[in-house]
Parts: structure tokens; sequence; C-alpha cells
């Protein structure tokens, strides 16, 4: 997320961007647990290039030797001599110059999620927010960047390239991207409400959670119910009551609800409830819109996700998704998955956080592609893609970038 939201933020901008001061050692003299470590320093520096920075400054070159911050940061030793953090960097400016063909023009891969975000909707939250945090560990009172943060780990747990956009920028936020989140949306202007509806009728997939155009930018509650005329038209649903401490039912599992949950009535025609609560009224509902489909769930649903996203919840909520998705990893939740595009080829990203060697199963590349991990002193062949699939071993605290042909455009 350090390094999504920021690229989001230039994409949307038309510029580069850059990062600056990647910690490369300790923090000061004394300060146990922000030491930096090599394979840690080579791994920040690949996920940062796969979310196509223009460039980044490792702070820092030379030691430290007075101040606050004596003896700390740096990819030399205290004489001014390189360290095995620049060797760590060395290797990796290795890769790249021996892949020039790849690095030289690329671009990160287009993402297959949005998530939206605002921060006008962040200031009504926390304002609203009277009642403490509900226990989700942040004592400043709000919960939002939570609720956002679960949502964003349901897409890196199964390799799905996500990135984050504006809400603000109506009718344009969701650039080329299928499926769009909106998380915690509890103010929607009418601007940002059409340009929801815009995005699902030309057949983008929308999810929503959360008390949903609660207000809109002039903060007034719709009288005609929440979540007003136009989202209710869209998504199927009004809101007829709230209530907490309840659960949900997928099948045979139950899930909390977390801080709050709505009791909605269903209004469209081709509303398909997903999820109910104990008592039978929709929890996540699913509305057909023009082309797309509109995705609702009565709860903050990424507050569940952040802490653990049950297996069935999972499964339900990417099934909704799987024709729409691209590349993506059945994997632990160690395991990072990114994505470049280049003039002649792909290449993926996998980085295992964990101390043991770690499995993921790829799917969405092209069949018969056979993929070269790049990362070693030779290219060194891995697997083949077959019946859709690719099984790769990533080592402990290592990583692999395999690069394979490049994807079609329409796949895109």
């Amino acid at each position: 997320m350090y390094f999504s939201i920021p690229a989001g933020a230039a994409m949307q901008e038309h510029k580069p961007y850059f990062v600056n001061e990647l910690q490369t050692h300790t923090q000061s003299v004394l300060t146990p647990g922000s030491e930096v470590y090599p394979e840690e320093l080579a791994r920040w520096i690949w996920m940062c290039i796969f979310t196509g920075s223009a460039g980044m400054q490792l702070w820092r070159w030379r030691p430290f030797l007075h101040g606050y911050q004596a003896t700390g940061r740096g990819l030399t030793l205290m004489d001014g001599t390189p360290n095995e953090r620049a060797s760590a960097v060395a290797d990796l400016m290795h890769t790249v110059n021996t892949h020039r063909e790849l690095f030289d023009s690329f671009a990160a891969a287009p993402a297959d999620v949005s998530i939206l975000a605002s921060y006008d909707v962040r200031l009504y939250f926390d304002a609203l927010l009277k009642f403490g945090d509900g226990g989700y560990g942040n004592t400043g009172g709000s919960f939002w960047a939570q609720n956002t943060e679960g949502w964003y780990r349901l897409f890196w747990d199964s390799g799905i390239q996500t990135q984050f956009c504006d809400l603000g920028e109506a009718g344009a936020f969701i650039p080329n991207t299928p499926v769009a989140v909106l998380p915690s949306a509890i103010r929607l202007s009418p601007a940002e409400a059409e340009g929801l509806m815009r995005y699902v009728e030309s057949g983008g997939i929308l999810i929503a959670d959360g008390r949903m155009g609660t207000l809109d930018d002039k903060a007034c509650v719709p009288s005609e119910g929440i979540p007003g005329k136009r989202l209710s038209e869209l998504f199927g649903i009004v809101e007829t009551d709230v209530e907490s401490g309840r659960s949900m039912r997928l099948g045979e599992t139950c899930l909390k609800t977390g801080f709050q949950s709505q009791k909605l009535k269903i209004t469209g025609e081709n509303v398909r409830v997903l999820a109910t609560m104990e008592d039978g009224l929709p929890a996540i509902t699913e509305n057909r819109y023009g082309k797309g489909r509109a995705i609702y769930c009565n709860n903050f649903l990424g507050l569940t996700m952040r802490e653990s996203i049950d297996p069935a919840l999972r499964s339900l909520l990417l099934s909704l998704l799987s024709d729409q998705l691209t590349v993506r990893a059945d994997k632990g939740e160690k395991v990072h998955l990114s994505r470049i595009t280049g003039d002649t080829q792909d290449a993926v990203l996998l980085i295992n956080f964990d101390e043991k060697e770690a499995a993921a199963k790829l799917s969405g590349l092209p069949e018969g592609a056979a993929l070269t991990d790049i990362t070693g002193t030779d290219s060194t062949f891995v697997a083949v893609v077959s019946d859709g699939t690719a099984d790769i071993s990533v080592p402990a605290g290592g990583y692999r970038i395999l690069t394979c042909p490049k994807l079609s455009q329409e796949s895109m």
C-alpha cells in the first residue's frame, strides 16, 4: 500500500513518481527493531520498481558520523567502504543491466481493481465517529483506513493487481479497471454518484460497503432513504434501519459483522441475495445495472477481512469477479505478487516474506508460456503454464522475477 498510493496519485495527474529516502539500515544509535537487512532492502526496491516508479533515492550512500542519526542508515561501513547492503543493491542492478530489453522501457501492469478513496469522505467519517474506534485498533477514534486496508488485503492475498484512485474525480476516477471498490463512503456527492452509475452502466463491477451514501456533499441525509434515489437505483437496495453485534451467514459459515450493520430492503427487480444476516435479511447483494453489476455489503466488511479472510467469503467475492481478472495466484498472505509490462515481454514479481519456502499457483498467464527466473547470475527456467496454471516455489525470504510472453491487450 505504501507504494501503491503515491503511484495512483501520480498516475491520475499524469506525472512520474519517485521514492525518496528508502531506508537502508537503522535510524540511530539506539533504535532496536529499525534494522534493514540486505534481503529486505532488495525486496523493497523490487516492489518499488514494479509499481512503476521513475526512480528512488536510497538513504543513504555514506555513513552518519555525528548527530541524532549517528551510525544509522547507510550502504557503507563507518569508513565509507561498501557494506553487505551495497552488495545486495549491486546484485539487483546486475539483474537490471542484464535484462535491459525488459527494464529499459516498462510500466506497471494495468490494474484489475481500483480502490476509490477520498479525503473528504475520511474527514466526514472521522467527525461522525463519536464513540471510539469500536475495538479496531486506532485509538484516535477512526477505523476508515483499517476498513480500506481490509479490502486491499483481499486482493493482495490473491495476487490481484490493485491501485488507488481519487473518488473526487467524478466520472474519471476509475481508469481502465474492470472492478472498483468503494469502502466506507458515507458521504457521496450527486456528481460522484452519477459517475459511479456511468461506470457500472458501461460494464464495470462496483463493490461498496458500510452505510454508503448516508450523507451528500452538503452533509444532508437523503429524505427518500439511504443511500438516496440514484444509488438505490444502482444497487437495488434501501436502508430501513441499523444494528450492531450481529452476524451474517454464507452457507454454513457465520461471520461477525463487526462495528455496525444495516437492515436492507430489496428494491430492484434484478437483485440477487448472496449472503444473509441471522434473521434472513440481506447482507451481501448483487444488482445488474446496464452492462455491469453493483455489489453491496451491509457492513464495514473490510474490518473483518483485515483481521482474517474467511475462505467462504473470499471464494464468494472472487467468484463474482473471476471473469474480469487477469493474473492472480493461489498463495499465502506472506507472498507478494505484482507485474510489469515491457515492449516485448511481461514479468511477474513474487516475494516471499516468510521464513520458510512458499508455493504459489499462478493463473491467467498465456497457455504454454515458459516462465523464466531472471534473478540469478543466469536465467533459470522455472515452469510452463499448463491447463491455465503454473506452480511456483519461492525460497524463504527470497523472490523470483519470472519473465513471460507479453499478455495480449485484450486480456488486460
